[in-house]
């Protein structure tokens, strides 16, 4: 078997790009007027640790919603 090895900045950006897919759709619904729809959803209920894993990797203020 062949493993593959992940530096820590590499993870650190694939996480930052999860959390950043999160936000952006949630802002989508936010957008839509549809946000109701997705009551209860886990990209809501963890949008502000998502927001300040993203912040502390790119050094730009993230806020969720």
């Amino acid at each position: 078997m062949r493993r593959a090895t992940v530096r820590p900045d590499e993870l650190s950006w694939h996480r930052a790009v999860v959390c950043l897919r999160a936000l952006v759709e949630t802002a989508g619904w936010a957008a839509d007027d549809t946000l109701a729809n997705y009551a209860g959803h886990p990209w809501l209920m963890i949008g502000q640790p998502l927001a300040v894993r993203l912040s502390a990797v790119t050094g730009i203020q993230v806020r969720p919603l």
